[in-house]
């Protein structure tokens, strides 16, 4: 290897491709809180608190503008006319409200299809979809029933073919790319930098867009889907910069396109013909492959009969599209908010665009269904090497100025590491000029060296440290899967000794065997990564970690808990108790029971013990309690853990537990002969064992003695007559 030389006055190379820091916009403006408002934000019940740092922006544009709110399924499904819809009655909807549930509609009718705008594409032939020009705004404001594709005239037939070809698989492929593509560049891209518009003028290295939560779905396809550029594009980046959170979101987006649709044997198919298709998978799992997908074929060709979709294949598509919306929702609304969008004018053209692309992925899906061949979908993984032969850069200009900055910073490591080297080999001589000049070109870029450390001693180090910095491609963002076809050919042509062909490219043409085409290569983002470094290390830290730092910031002298604000499954602003340091693997009963027994013990030790059970109020029921309540918590929540019940289970468990030891504690009121002493446990159960000793030793022997008693007497002839006198006997036994 060659190492650089050194002259004598040092000038460190320029940093190309730095990021350029951004403006700032206006703080919003402030509006007085009403009594309400305020007791709801000390509370922390204030829905607008989610927001975190854009809180007084957000609460501004409510203030401001109409028809600002976010989307839950309830709102979506109540902009579908109730004739379009099958939907709960009045009981069942507010039940449904109570216990957190919103199920979706299943739309009856059909409200309005899509159609070809232009029918001068018809020579395009059935090969290519006929894209309307405007199919972004093809959305109706007053009816956010999602309008239908109609696949007959967009490709003008009425029953599948045979087979698709190639070219219709690649082409009809390549146009949900950039559909996607287009979809993401408005709703996500622009020129949009989110820490523009916090509600501070801070330090932007420590602000992050990740302090708003993002739904937890979100946060599983990201882990999947991208891989941060350590020291120039990180986690925060990814979600401010435009052009980096348009690709993030193409590929959650694509992922759930793949993990929802391409996975499914047959998308859109009915319970029962998806019964068929699962027994047949199972039963032939061991069979050779295409034998296999000969049989999915039959049974989908047979549920289509002579149409193109399934019969489930649009509710489907509804179902999937209003959870895709709530997945975006947060960052939606982050867009909606920086670029003046109104969530009642706009949210119902963002619901008609993703209703659009699942139903033509939908539609692909089915496509590959009823063809013979088999196709293998599968995506790049970030953080991985480069693989030319397998993946399509999707945005060259992002891995150029990756490769750009960090070739220029490892071009500045080069004339440190030999001003080191210089250094260290000068302070072994005796000339004392050159060590004084040595040492003053040192601490002039003492400051500069530091973040370029560690710089080498010898030569053997340089070598070391040198191949540990290469650098090559590496994946950042997985935009969207491979698409690769294998077909069988010449089915049943098998050559024998006797009548091989003369050359092996004949047998290869008309032998049995099978074609491989790749239809579509991976589309990826590439970064100039570090070649000899895993993924999750030195080269980029895993978006939890991330995560896990913007939790510790939030903990009180770093150590105390607090309540996180997160989304529940529909839609809804919540938010529940976190303690980061709490390990992941132990339940969180176990956390509440540990501030329930300390507090417990506090109060006791400042106040006392605990007034009389009849003089207690609901919070002294709560606080004011011994420890034997404790350990009757504990030994009954593992008694019922143990087996494994479903009771008493999710973040609210110990609240339910609760609910049982206050209605335990009441009882005990009522039971007051009973209390005291070593029988204090046997009477919490004391009420519920004399009344079913009541029920089962006096009133049941009664009642069953009475009523044969009746059933002997002819004299009574009815039903009613007989029902009467049982209960005549049963009042004339207890009363004696």
């Amino acid at each position: 290897m060659n190492i650089p030389s050194t002259p004598g006055e040092v000038t460190l190379p320029s940093v190309e491709a730095e990021r350029v820091p951004t403006t700032t916009r206006p703080p919003p403006r402030q509006h007085p809180y009403s009594i309400l408002e305020a007791l709801r934000y000390f509370a922390g019940t204030d829905e607008n608190l989610i927001w975190g740092p854009y809180y007084e922006r957000f609460r501004a544009a409510q203030k401001e503008r109409t028809g600002w709110r976010p989307w839950s399924l309830g709102a979506i499904w109540d902009g579908i006319p109730a004739a379009s819809q099958t939907r709960p009655g009045r009981l069942a909807q507010y039940y449904n409200w109570f216990t957190g549930r919103d199920p979706a509609p299943t739309l009856t009718v059909t409200p309005l299809r899509m159609r070809a705008a232009v029918d001068d594409q018809a020579n395009a032939g059935p090969t290519t979809p006929r894209a309307f020009d405007f199919w972004q705004q093809a959305v109706s404001m007053d009816d956010r029933s999602p309008s239908q594709i109609d696949f007959s005239q967009w490709y003008g037939r009425e029953k599948h073919p045979v087979d698709y070809d190639d070219d219709f698989y690649t082409a009809n492929y390549r146009a949900l790319y950039e559909r996607l593509c287009d979809f993401c560049e408005t709703w996500f891209g622009g020129d949009v930098y989110l820490q523009d518009y916090r509600d501070y003028d801070g330090d932007d290295d420590s602000f992050s867009p990740w302090e708003v939560p993002m739904t937890e779905q979100f946060l599983q396809y990201a882990r999947m889907v991208a891989h941060e550029d350590a020291g120039y594009v990180d986690w925060k980046d990814i979600l401010n910069d435009p052009a980096h959170r348009k690709w993030l979101c193409v590929g959650i987006f694509s992922q759930i396109i793949e993990r929802k649709i391409f996975n499914q044997l047959l998308f859109g198919a009915g319970p029962t013909i998806q019964a068929e298709l699962d027994r047949q998978d199972e039963s032939w799992v061991l069979s050779e492959g295409f034998i296999r997908k000969e049989g999915r074929r039959q049974i989908a060709r047979l549920s289509l009969q002579r149409g193109l979709v399934p019969d489930n294949f649009w509710n489907e598509v509804d179902d999937l599209a209003g959870q895709t919306v709530l997945v975006f929702q947060p960052l939606f609304m982050l867009m909606a908010l920086s670029n003046r969008r109104t969530v009642s004018q706009d949210g119902p053209v963002f619901w008609q665009e993703v209703h659009t692309i699942l139903a033509m992925a939908g539609y692909f899906q089915v496509c590959m269904t009823v063809s013979p061949s088999i196709f293998h979908v599968l995506s790049a993984s970030p953080g991985a090497r480069f693989q030319w032969g397998e993946e399509t850069h999707a945005d060259q200009r992002i891995y150029d100025d990756s490769k750009a900055f960090h070739g220029s910073h490892n071009a500045r490591w080069g004339v440190l590491a030999r001003l080191s080297l210089d250094n260290n080999n000068n302070n072994n001589n005796d000339t004392n000029d050159t060590n004084d000049r040595d040492r003053d070109r040192v601490n002039r870029l003492s400051d500069v060296a530091a973040d370029y450390a560690p710089l080498p001693l010898s030569d053997g180090e340089y070598r070391a440290i040198d191949h540990q910095r290469r650098r090559g491609g590496k994946v950042m963002y997985a935009v969207f899967p491979k698409l690769t076809r294998y077909t069988a050919e010449n089915v049943g042509e098998i050559y024998d000794d006797g009548e091989m062909p003369a050359t092996w490219g004949a047998l290869r043409e008309e032998g049995e065997g099978m074609r491989i085409r790749i239809l579509s290569r991976c589309m990826v983002v590439y970064y100039q990564g570090l070649v000899h470094s895993p993924a999750d290390q030195t080269d980029g830290a895993p978006l939890d970690d991330h995560l896990d730092k913007i939790e510790r910031s939030r903990m009180a002298g770093g150590v105390l808990p607090f309540f996180k604000h997160h989304w529940d499954v529909d839609g809804t602003a919540a938010r529940s108790l976190r303690w980061p340091l709490w390990p992941e693997t132990v339940d969180i009963f176990w956390l509440y029971w540990l501030l329930s027994l300390a507090v417990t013990s506090v109060l006791r030790r400042a106040y006392g013990p605990p007034p009389p059970v009849e003089q207690r109020g609901l919070w002294a029921t709560l606080l004011f309690r011994p420890l034997a309540y404790h350990f009757f918590e504990a030994v009954l929540y593992l008694a019922l853990r143990v087996p494994g019940l479903s009771l008493f289970q999710g973040r609210y468990a110990w609240w339910q537990m609760q609910g049982l030891v206050m209605a335990s504690d009441w009882i005990m009121v009522l039971l007051e002969p009973w209390r005291g002493g070593k029988f204090q446990f046997f009477s919490y159960l004391a009420a519920l064992l004399i009344w079913l000793d009541q029920v089962i030793v006096d009133t049941v022997p009664r009642l069953v003695e009475a009523l044969s008693g009746v059933l002997r007497n002819g004299a009574v002839g009815s039903l009613v007559d007989r029902t009467a006198a049982v209960f005549t006997a049963v009042n004339g036994t207890a009363g004696n």
